[in-house]
């Protein structure tokens, strides 16, 4: 007996390292594009764990103060159980407290909540003032609060999201700006401050830095005059060092 507990305590650590790891990655996936998304739900759910918490025991707070107030005026009521229709349903539904807070429950979900309320308000009107609450706090406003509590985080996370890709675009760009500059002195043959079309001609795609060839080979330029077109933004047949370093910056970025 001793070794089978051994074994299920190891076996329940692997499954947490494991669940760990697969954290792990999935957060270091949230760097490739086509996991962003996931990455975004992901996260989103680990991050409403406390909203969620916080949320069930908001919930059950007022279930309970609820259905010790349905205790004192529906099931403590003797005019209603002499009802034989309605004894039965005070039976069902507000027999104790365990049993009230679960009936209660159900105005959280909407979920058939007129065979509750229904017969006892209409042979007692005055009860809907109980239930009216009980719809207005549980059903709409607590839910709708968490809606909004969760929306927010959502919107944060989003808002570190963008100021994260910023940075790391800030970074690329002080790290790769230098490259384009020493590779646009090395095309610029005759120290013209220029690029012709000619000159960038003579430029292997093989010399260019790997983001850059990865940004090339996904736009597939067919030659190197759609490349200069592109380069050349006022169309004045040479690119300066500007536009050389902003249009090569850009087409490395492009993957981010």
């Amino acid at each position: 007996i001793k070794h089978m507990d051994a074994g299920g305590t190891f076996m329940q650590q692997a499954l947490v390292l494991r669940t760990l790891r697969l954290l792990r990655l999935l957060r270091a996936m949230r760097l490739l594009p086509m996991f962003r998304v996931v990455w975004r739900l992901v996260y989103g759910l680990l991050t409403s764990a406390p909203t969620m918490l916080s949320t069930m025991a908001l919930l059950v707070l007022i279930l309970y103060m609820f259905a010790c107030l349905g205790l004192e005026l529906i099931t403590k009521n003797d005019d209603i159980r002499a009802v034989p229709e309605l004894g039965e349903l005070v039976d069902a539904n507000f027999s104790n407290l365990y049993g009230t807070m679960i009936s209660l429950m159900q105005f959280v979900t909407l979920d058939s909540i007129n065979v509750i309320y229904g017969p006892l308000v209409r042979r007692y009107p005055l009860l809907l003032f109980y239930f009216m609450p009980i719809l207005l706090v549980v059903s709409i406003s607590l839910m709708n609060m968490v809606t909004a509590v969760l929306v927010e985080g959502a919107l944060l996370h989003a808002s570190h999201d963008r100021d994260a890709r910023k940075q790391k675009i800030l970074r690329k760009i002080k790290r790769d700006a230098p490259i384009y500059k020493a590779l646009f002195r090395q095309l610029d043959k005759d120290k013209n401050e220029g690029i012709s079309l000619s000159e960038l001609q003579q430029l292997d795609v093989k010399e260019f830095p790997p983001p850059l060839k990865r940004a090339v080979q996904n736009f597939k330029f067919e030659s190197m005059v759609e490349l200069f077109e592109m380069l050349d933004g006022d169309a004045s047949g040479t690119i300066t060092e500007d536009e050389f370093v902003d249009g090569m910056l850009n087409l490395s970025l492009t993957d981010l």
